[in-house]
């Protein structure tokens, strides 16, 4: 079931996540489902990319609403998000009045861990590699 979870999770991502321009995948499909006519046989295709990442399992939907709850009051440094601690965990247990038990603790954790790694590798593609040998002087 968790691993059903994660496949959502990052299908999601991919729709979801902006690119270094601020853009996601979901607003490039829904631009695109919006410039085409109701019959083209193109916007079957796209609807469906559009609905990848929405078949939560039933059981572990509330720990899917208590990650994006957290999520929204992540903090940032200069190198992205940082990852959810169990202070931040605490904190917003105590808020809510809600309290995960252990297993639903460590799906967030690693919702979390999935959502940072898929962040980094992304921006990992996006930041234009330097060459070394062009940035030598020739004598």
């Amino acid at each position: 079931m968790i691993e059903a979870l994660e496949k959502e999770f990052r299908a999601l991502l991919e729709l979801d996540v902006p690119d270094k321009n601020g853009r996601t995948q979901r607003q490039g499909i829904e631009q695109a489902l919006n410039s085409l006519p109701q019959n083209d046989p193109h916007t079957k295709e796209l609807q469906a990319q559009l609905e990848r990442g929405t078949d939560i399992p039933a059981p572990l939907e509330h720990v899917w609403g208590w990650f994006w709850s957290l999520h929204e009051a992540r903090t940032q440094s200069a190198s992205g998000p940082n990852p959810l601690t169990y202070s931040d965990m605490k904190s917003w247990g105590e808020l809510w009045q809600t309290w995960p038990r252990p297993l639903e603790i460590r799906v967030i954790k690693r919702l979390d861990s999935i959502y940072l790694s898929f962040v980094a590798e992304k921006q990992a593609k996006e930041t234009p590699k330097t060459n070394p040998s062009k940035n030598k002087k020739s004598k």
